[in-house]
């Protein structure tokens, strides 16, 4: 007989770091009935509203007292205590890895942080010499292979240091745009 999985992640609010409450994501309004069980489940559900959004629709289903509500909106992993961040619309923002890495293989400080973050995440060295190899000769399809092969866990901190990585940019862009301005 098949052992039935417990559910490991949890879309929550943090009041304080140890204390927690649990959302169930079916009971918001913005949902319509969806209920994720798994941490891509939940990301594929976040990804397309930004955490002010799930924040009004938490607030609407009244599923959570004020204490809760001034607190940071995290995904929980109920084994390890540890919570994750949340991969929200604001972060996402139409984000492709493909393109992304392949716009940063000639920019050695970033390319060396790209591969420095995957080194500390797989810890397998040949996979990180493919990485390596395969982003020198812009080859993509074998890139998005290794990271395809990964486990969704590990796949998803090398991504969103991605995204950070990239908004990080993005905010630099935007000072030296207001700079020249001024």
């Amino acid at each position: 007989m098949k052992k039935s999985e417990v559910q490991k992640h949890f879309l929550a609010l943090m009041k304080r770091p140890g204390d927690y409450l649990f959302i169930d994501i079916s009971q918001l309004d913005i949902a319509n009935g969806y209920k994720p069980s798994t941490l891509m489940e939940i990301d594929g559900f976040t990804m397309y509203f930004t955490k002010e959004e799930i924040m009004a629709s938490i607030k609407r289903a009244n599923i959570a007292d004020a204490d809760y509500l001034h607190g940071k909106l995290v995904i929980q992993d109920n084994q390890k205590h540890n919570p994750l961040e949340v991969v929200d619309k604001d972060l996402f923002i139409n984000f492709r890895v493909d393109t992304y890495l392949e716009s940063k293989v000639n920019n050695k400080e970033i390319f060396n942080k790209i591969i420095n973050k995957f080194m500390g995440i797989t810890k397998d060295n040949n996979l990180v010499k493919l990485l390596k190899k395969s982003l020198e000769n812009s080859d993509l399809n074998t890139v998005i292979e290794i990271l395809d092969g990964m486990n969704y866990l590990d796949q998803r901190k090398f991504v969103i240091f991605l995204l950070d990585l990239r908004n990080k940019e993005r905010e630099l862009e935007k000072q030296l745009v207001r700079d020249k301005t001024v």
